[in-house]
């Protein structure tokens, strides 16, 4: 029995020894694991507050712009008719469109892609105030849900704010009545395409118009840097269809 005893006291001995190692390692390791979870918790709030500083630089931007676009509208109103008033007016324009995107930025999710189509909406209220204040000209909307890039996003405001821009100028009689439908489509995500058409006076025989013009020009320009094709029926009216095939890492499918 003694015997027996002592075998089973001289067995046992080893169990403390490797409840103490492990004891030992836990404590090591403990101070690595609290390392890594600083080092984690420091690098969320580096990159939250990266994500802050640049909503706020972008918000200021944002207010820089329609400062800057309210004084150029204030300078035009005292200005009389001419092609000085036109060039401020449609300077003025431009800068509230970009300002836009930047207000799109600041309320979306992502940091560098906005909705297209609800930035196309507050534009057209935008050009609406700023272009028809007794709201002659009914607008019809049919904007998808299209997220672009921000840069991209500007071009394609830009495009907007001529084409619409260039519709209330010329298409309408002295009442100013019209309508103006906007379609904003995205088909098998891999073309991008905006439809603005009117039902005002179209190209008149021998006359100069939009399709011989500067602002032609400028949109074409614009089109050129998002490699989009433009093409424009005259036939009741005026017609104007901006086509981008979208390139396959825009459009979430592999390469």
């Amino acid at each position: 029995m003694t015997g027996g005893d002592s075998g089973s006291h001289r067995k046992s001995k080893p169990l403390p020894l490797v409840r103490q190692r492990l004891h030992s390692d836990a404590i090591e390791r403990q101070p690595k694991a609290e390392s890594s979870e600083s080092s984690q918790s420091d690098l969320l709030a580096a990159l939250v507050a990266k994500d802050t500083l640049i909503r706020e630089l972008r918000h200021r931007l944002m207010n820089n712009l329609q400062v800057v676009s309210s004084l150029l509208t204030l300078r035009v109103a005292q200005l009389p008719d001419g092609p000085a008033k036109d060039v401020l007016d449609d300077c003025a324009l431009r800068i509230g469109a970009m300002a836009l995107v930047h207000h799109a930025l600041d309320r979306s999710d992502e940091l560098s892609r906005i909705n297209l189509g609800g930035y196309l909406v507050n534009l057209v209220t935008h050009l609406q105030k700023a272009l028809d204040p007794k709201k002659n000209i009914v607008y019809a909307t049919h904007l998808q849900d299209v997220t672009v890039d921000a840069d991209e996003g500007m071009l394609w405001g830009l495009i907007f704010v001529e084409l619409v821009t260039n519709v209330h100028k010329h298409a309408f009689r002295e009442d100013g009545r019209g309508h103006i439908e906007v379609r904003l489509v995205a088909i098998d995500n891999s073309v991008q395409q905006l439809v603005i058409a009117d039902d005002g006076v179209g190209q008149p025989p021998g006359c100069a118009t939009f399709v011989e013009s500067t602002g032609l020009e400028l949109v074409r320009g614009l089109a050129g840097q998002l490699e989009a094709g433009v093409e424009i029926t005259t036939a009741k009216g005026t017609t104007v269809a901006i086509t981008r095939s979208v390139p396959l890492a825009e459009s979430g499918f592999p390469r």
